[in-house]
């Protein structure tokens, strides 16, 4: 398989996964990680500050 072969092959790959809509870069892999973490952190500190404001009252 040449360059010019391989090349169409995986154009006409990353257009069927495209298609599929599970593309996915690096970048946004990266990115949604990172979202998941900040998301648990912020859950923690908010059941922390809820418990408390809690014991405050």
């Amino acid at each position: 398989m040449n360059n010019a072969e391989l090349a169409r092959a995986t154009a006409e790959l990353r257009k069927k996964i495209s298609d599929a809509g599970i593309a996915r870069t690096t970048r946004e892999v990266k990115n949604i990680r990172e979202g998941k973490e900040l998301r648990k952190r912020l859950a923690v500190a908010l059941t922390i500050a809820n418990e408390k404001e809690s014991i405050h009252e």
